[in-house]
């Protein structure tokens, strides 16, 4: 049984040590959280810590963490922490005590995904050692919906973005809100935050909606000109197929409407969902949305088209 005393890490005083926020508790602008407000579900979406993660070097033996969950977007109540790269998924609120080898690793850990927060500790061995990484990766900014924030995979590194970015050394910060329709407003609120590079996922949700075409080119073409103007390399994709009849004739034709459209704007690149997401069952959990499998498919997609884009 572990008998050594033990030290908080204050993390509230510590924000060099998160990646993907605005502050240790936020990861969104004010103005998606203004955007939400009125819609209580998309609330509670939009202050999950989606793609937050904190990340440090320690020579510490002992680690426990512990969460107190809110509200839940999805009932996944798991902390993924790799350990120089060994995953452990932990499960639950009560408190979780890691054995470590001794001398100097790293410490991510990916804070749970789709339930708020009211508090999280960590705790190390009283005689332990912490480093915080230095900041210097290329930025990776994702405006989306659920796809994107990750809402159906079963652990937060789980989700494409984050596969995508731990595979790029790319500093993930997910601004993505399931459900939502996505607008210029939210595309512009996004791109508050200063990013190397952006990846955007357009007309998902307008899919089953009901959008009006002429509406939905009107907000395509003027989310794409903010993108265009942001200045960064940007990557627009398409929605994904699915194997819902009922909204695979309207998905294609917002497909291809994105796919004109992109066209007037030289600086953007396209990644067309139907060029490399099977419409298959087996990658998705309710026809829709990718699950665990699905969202490897679809972060290969990124990898490949984020490697081309980041080399121009």
């Amino acid at each position: 049984m572990n008998c050594q005393e033990m030290k908080n890490i204050d993390l509230a005083n510590c924000p060099e040590l998160f990646y993907g926020t605005i502050s240790p508790t936020r990861r969104v602008p004010e103005s998606i959280l203004k955007y939400c407000a009125d819609t209580p579900r998309w609330l509670v979406r939009a202050q999950c810590l989606s793609g937050v993660q904190i990340k440090f070097f320690t020579d510490a033996e002992i680690l426990s963490w512990e969460c107190e969950f809110g509200e839940a977007a999805r009932e996944v109540y798991t902390t993924d922490i790799f350990i120089d790269q060994q995953l452990f998924t932990l499960n639950g609120p009560q408190k979780h005590t890691l054995q470590l080898a001794a001398g100097r690793k790293k410490v991510v850990i990916h804070l749970p995904h789709l339930v708020m927060l009211k508090n999280y500790s960590l705790q190390l061995n009283s005689q332990a050692t912490l480093e915080a990484i230095e900041h210097n990766q290329p930025k990776l900014l994702i405006c989306g919906d659920s796809i994107l924030q990750g809402m159906t995979c079963s652990s937060p590194s789980r989700a494409s973005v984050a596969i995508a970015a731990e595979a790029l050394n790319m500093e993930l910060h997910n601004t993505a809100i399931g459900g939502v329709i996505m607008d210029d407003k939210l595309v512009a609120a996004a791109l508050e935050i200063d990013a190397d590079v952006v990846v955007t996922g357009l007309g998902v949700n307008d899919t089953s909606h009901g959008t009006s075409l002429e509406v939905f080119r009107r907000r395509t073409v003027e989310s794409l000109r903010r993108l265009a103007e942001y200045g960064k390399p940007a990557l627009v994709i398409t929605p994904i197929p699915t194997t819902r009849s009922e909204l695979e004739d309207q998905r294609k034709v917002l497909a291809d409407i994105i796919r004109k459209e992109v066209k007037n704007f030289p600086a953007l690149t396209l990644l067309d969902g139907d060029s490399f997401f099977p419409q298959e069952d087996e990658l998705l959990c309710d026809k829709l949305h990718p699950n665990d499998k699905g969202m490897q498919v679809y972060a290969a997609a990124l990898i490949q088209a984020l490697q081309k884009l980041c080399k121009r």
